[in-house]
């Protein structure tokens, strides 16, 4: 009688376990590390003719932007690269300006030059 009733218990044990809702609820994603220089960034450059720039960097390196020439008194723009590591590359396909520089987690600074003049460029980010 002890045994029937120890395997009845272990039956209905058996039986409510295999009915209990398995179902988890999904752990989320761990998110991705973002692109630490994506965003707008604007400054000036300087040296033999000076203005403004905007660039900005989308979370995969690219770069689009725009600068202002104070000496040809006209908008050109700016296409490019920044790496993993915070290195710009970018150029102006109208007036062959080339900027090149670094880019930290908030200001960013380099060189540019085109033809026969050159100078700095610095940017913050916004």
């Amino acid at each position: 009688m002890k045994t029937n009733i120890l395997l009845f218990i272990a039956l209905f044990a058996f039986i409510f376990n295999s009915c209990k809702d398995d179902t988890t609820t999904p752990t989320p994603a761990t998110p991705v590390d973002t692109f630490p220089y994506d965003g707008e960034w604007t400054g000036n450059y300087i040296g033999g003719d000076e203005g403004t720039v905007t660039i900005t960097v989308e979370s995969n390196g690219k770069l689009n932007g725009s600068a202002y020439s104070n000496n040809i008194m006209s908008t050109f723009s700016l296409s490019g690269m920044v790496d993993s590591t915070g290195k710009l590359n970018a150029t102006s396909t109208t007036t062959g300006a080339i900027f090149s520089g670094n880019l930290s987690a908030t200001n960013a600074s380099g060189i540019w030059e085109n033809t026969t003049i050159s100078g700095t460029w610095t940017a913050t980010k916004k």
